[in-house]
């Protein structure tokens, strides 16, 4: 008999996609993704003590927001990491949401240096990787030659 009984915890995970593959266990805070969406103010912080899952909830946004850049209609790995929560329930805010949006996600917390130069430029490399992740926007008809042109970067699409 090797029956799964109990579920795995997920110490140390900040990835929902990880902990929803690995069946691990999740406190379903899911409809939070519509109160900040649909209910909250254009400016959000979110505070709270250090290892209290502030990064697992803006995964989760990511998550569920995160745009299939090969194939925008496609929310089949949404709807598969998102089957058995709360806002799934709500077809009409997952249709309009899901899916539907190419998200920056960046973390500071491996930026370190013994200078200030040093952690700068740490931080300079990632927001420039992390921009070259999205250049396929650039090429994007949803956004006018206006957002696609940057005069301080010189970047733009000819």
């Amino acid at each position: 008999m090797s029956e799964k009984v109990f579920k795995g915890l997920p110490v140390g995970s900040e990835n929902y996609k990880d902990i929803m593959d690995n069946d691990l266990y999740y406190v379903d805070k899911t409809a939070y993704i519509k109160t900040v969406f649909k209910e909250s103010s254009s400016v959000l912080l979110i505070t709270r003590p250090r290892r209290f899952g502030k990064t697992l909830t803006l995964n989760t946004f990511a998550a569920f927001l995160k745009l299939n850049e090969q194939d925008p209609d496609d929310t089949g790995l949404q709807q598969r990491l998102f089957k058995d929560t709360e806002i799934i329930k709500d077809r009409e805010f997952c249709r309009e949401f899901m899916g539907k949006f190419p998200v920056i996600s960046i973390t500071l917390k491996d930026i370190y240096g013994d200078s200030f130069g040093d952690a700068y430029r740490m931080f300079a490399d990632l927001v420039c990787t992390t921009a070259n992740k999205y250049a396929y926007l650039l090429k994007s008809p949803a956004l006018s030659v206006y957002e696609k042109k940057s005069e301080a970067s010189g970047i733009s699409v000819g």
